[in-house]
């Protein structure tokens, strides 16, 4: 590239070089404007086992909650991405005479909440100015209308909760009383998934710096207005039967 074509004149190259006027010629560091230096994480376990000759149990309980990992300021609805998740299962085996049964019984329920993205922040350049303008609107780009920030702070976010049912009991029964050797066994299983969605969206007033890079100004992009945070629901449930004998 040559002449016109060049982004960037060799006075405003020296001007970003020489951070004088971080106003007029930024040098953003999105990825660490907008994500924490660490995150937590928590994991529990518990594990209770015990029994005798004819009955014997396991049970397992464990929770896990990751933190969020996004540097977010919106406090009036939580858009930060985190996860819990809470897990319980039990195993029982009967013994009766020469015959056993056997329960497995497990239950998972998952809460997360994500934002609608936020790989803008390897997208936008760091000579784009912002994340605000001075009166409060989100910066964009002329290439790109879904900045770090505005997708943090000003879009929605989603709400999951799932939650899992796996439930399984077995018989094995000896009948060498009718003939030697004879048993007959049987399996019922029974899965069920269900989830819920929360999902809340949010419009904003987008705004592109001019391409005078003497003063600090900015034109509107796009028809998009600041809205409200609406709010939708919905949810999606399965189930499954399976037996042998």
């Amino acid at each position: 590239l040559s002449g016109d074509q060049l982004p960037f004149t060799e006075e405003q190259i020296a001007q970003f070089k020489s951070g004088e006027n971080r106003e007029l010629y930024p040098d953003n560091d999105w990825y660490h404007m907008f994500m924490k230096r660490l995150s937590s994480q928590q994991r529990v376990n518990v594990n209770v086992s015990g029994g005798n000759d004819n009955v014997r149990f396991f049970s397992n309980v464990s929770f896990l909650h990751q933190g969020s990992w996004f540097k977010t300021e919106n406090e009036e609805y939580k858009s930060n991405p985190n996860f819990t998740w809470f897990n319980y299962r039990t195993n029982v085996d009967v013994k009766l005479n020469k015959s056993l049964i056997d329960n497995i019984m497990i239950l998972g329920l998952r809460h997360a909440v994500d934002p609608l993205d936020a790989q803008s922040l390897f997208i936008v350049p760091p000579t784009t100015p912002g994340p605000l303008t001075p009166d409060g609107k989100v910066v964009v780009t002329q290439d790109y209308d879904y900045p770090a920030y505005g997708r943090l702070n000003r879009a929605g976010f989603t709400r999951t909760t799932v939650t899992n049912i796996n439930s399984q009991v077995g018989l094995n029964l000896d009948m060498s009383f009718l003939t030697k050797g004879l048993s007959l066994s049987g399996v019922f299983a029974y899965q069920t998934n269900a989830n819920g969605y929360h999902i809340t969206t949010q419009s904003y007033e987008k705004y592109r710096r001019t391409d005078d890079y003497n003063v600090l100004e900015f034109v509107r992009k796009g028809s998009d207005i600041d809205t409200p945070l609406s709010v939708s629901k919905g949810s999606t449930e399965y189930y499954h039967l399976d037996g042998i004998v």
